[in-house]
């Protein structure tokens, strides 16, 4: 290239032209151990309805938000699973897999025995959260469920029933805290952008809630805030307990870990 002269030194690259240059800095960029993080891909496996053109357990990549209408149905689970997968990390690379409508199943039953004195008097509440900032609330053993006011659009991945409270999170470090059982929430300060995967109410009391970025943070209800903790948990988290010796144990993409609890 005529008038070029190009150098380099201390990570940064120089090259120029006539009346023209420009650098180049790669000293930020992704190093070997980062990497990794670009290998994730992610599996949804769905509810298909027959107006779907793919046959059941199949196999499929989905790169835009509306493939999963095409594919599965418009107005099935899996494609509305995608189209929010899709909107959430365009980028991730995303495979579907659809499961027929179950015609002749039987509905699931289950009840709840409580085996130990009450220590005050109150009715027994169910929770679930879910997409679009879902929440319900069952106060007959979950016969029927009520959908609460929610103080947030987005998706939740998991409600904590706490000892003073209730715990919502989800996507991008969003974390909410009710202390009349759904009724009003207050938004608490994460300071993290990942997805919030799992919380754990201590034996000491204490609320823990862990990203999916591997990051571990003290929920502070009162304060309106979550801390981080002293130290950090493998990428791709999906749910933690507390062991009777009191360590802290986590589950993920990375496998079982159990280690000291923070303090």
């Amino acid at each position: 290239m005529p008038g070029a002269a190009p150098s380099s030194g201390g990570g940064v690259r120089w090259g120029g032209v006539d009346g023209f240059q420009m650098g180049i800095d790669n000293r930020r960029g992704l190093g070997p151990r980062d990497r990794s993080s670009l290998l994730y891909k992610l599996l949804v496996i769905g509810q298909m309805l027959p107006t779907g053109s793919v046959e059941p357990l199949t196999a499929h990549r989905i790169t835009s938000e509306n493939q999963g209408e095409a594919l599965f149905g418009r107005g099935s689970m899996l494609a509305e699973m995608l189209r929010y997968a899709r909107k959430a990390n365009s980028f991730l690379e995303v495979w579907a897999i659809g499961q027929q409508e179950l015609v002749d199943g039987v509905a699931a039953a289950g009840s709840i025995t409580v085996s130990t004195a009450a220590t005050s008097a109150g009715t027994l509440a169910l929770y679930i959260a879910g997409e679009r900032g879902l929440l319900l609330r069952s106060s007959d053993g979950g016969q029927h469920f009520a959908v609460l006011a929610s103080p947030y659009e987005g998706s939740f991945f998991g409600l904590l029933a706490a000892r003073d409270g209730l715990l919502a999170y989800g996507l991008r470090g969003n974390a909410w805290w009710s202390s009349d059982r759904g009724a009003t929430w207050q938004e608490l300060q994460t300071g993290v952008e990942s997805a919030l995967a799992a919380a754990l109410e201590l034996a000491d009391g204490r609320l823990l809630l862990a990203g999916q970025g591997g990051e571990l943070l003290f929920a502070e209800p009162q304060g309106g805030r979550a801390q981080s903790a002293p130290m950090r948990l493998a990428p791709g988290l999906a749910a933690l307990a507390e062991a009777a010796d009191g360590s802290l144990t986590s589950a993920g993409l990375s496998g079982l870990a159990a280690r000291q609890t923070p303090k």
